[in-house]
């Protein structure tokens, strides 16, 4: 049950440079820490239909839930365990 509405957070990617070509390595496990699985999401690539984010959040709770209400999430765990929250119930990874 939604106890209350604390307002958007925008996950609106920002295009840094604009169709560009240059081909670039990604150090995803180098991605800087931040508590708040939000903050610690960094956008490296972006199309008009995909968005793919790295994030290494550090905190085990949150006193809020986050929901994408403009479109789909797939969730990548590489390391780590947890437990992931949805409005379809809580699954355990490891």
């Amino acid at each position: 049950m939604v106890k209350e509405l604390a307002g958007a957070h925008d996950v609106t990617p920002k295009v840094a440079v604009a169709k560009n070509l240059k081909s670039m390595r990604l150090h995803g496990f180098q991605v800087t820490p931040e508590a708040d699985h939000l903050k610690a999401r960094k956008t490296v690539l972006v199309n008009s239909d995909c968005a793919i984010v790295l994030a290494a959040p550090t905190a085990r709770k949150v006193d809020y839930f986050y929901k994408n209400a403009d479109c789909d999430e797939m969730i990548f765990v590489h390391k780590g365990t947890g437990r992931l929250r949805s409005l379809l119930g809580t699954l355990e990874f490891k």
